[in-house]
């Protein structure tokens, strides 16, 4: 469909154009921006032109079965909502660590070392270690189960802790999305175009 055609639909059909652009497409396009953004998540990358993979976690090298920014209970993924209004759709998600993993960024954080943190370092050194708790743990321990252990130990009452966040885009302008979006427009156009004919 051209501009002329379009235009000309618009010139026949006015109000139904209007009514379709303020209501029906954009909750179309709500549904459809959400089920994009969240099809990211299961996909492990930011879809533009093609998939970007996002950059593998440590727990993936590690073997475990979860991507990048997905969980059991896939909190953030969950979050991402669409909402439409007349004329437009806003995407959103409140999650408050949302944003730093969709644009990347540098967080700095100073956690209070408490006996239930010390408790729970001890119980990570000791599972890295595979070795019962009450046993000695050997010398030659892995790095992760080394770095519980000094935290375990630390005499500092508070941690400073700088954690860089690659950017795992999950939100943002994407080539298929407006592919998906301008064929519900043309689909509502083509409805209405038919409907002017057939009277």
């Amino acid at each position: 469909m051209n501009a002329k055609q379009i235009a000309d639909i618009i010139a026949r059909a006015p109000k139904q154009v209007e009514r379709a652009m303020r209501d029906e497409i954009p909750r179309k396009a709500a549904i459809i921006a959400k089920n994009h953004f969240r099809q990211n998540f299961r996909d492990g990358g930011f879809t533009d032109d093609g998939l970007h993979a996002w950059k593998k976690t440590r727990r993936q090298e590690a073997g475990s079965p979860y991507k990048p920014l997905t969980s059991e209970r896939n909190h953030l993924m969950n979050s991402v909502d669409a909402v439409p209004a007349p004329g437009q759709v806003t995407v959103v998600n409140p999650v408050p660590y949302a944003r730093i993993h969709n644009e990347g960024g540098t967080i700095h954080t100073n956690p209070t070392v408490t006996p239930k943190m010390r408790k729970m370092a001890w119980a990570k050194a000791y599972s890295i270690a595979g070795v019962s708790k009450g046993d000695k743990l050997p010398k030659d321990l892995p790095e992760e189960a080394r770095k519980w252990r000094a935290l375990a130990l630390t005499r500092k009452e508070k941690l400073n802790i700088k954690i860089k966040m690659p950017r795992r885009q999950f939100i943002g302008d994407s080539k298929e999305l407006r592919i998906k979006i301008n064929q519900i427009v043309i689909n509502k156009l083509n409805e209405i175009k038919n409907g002017i004919t057939s009277r």
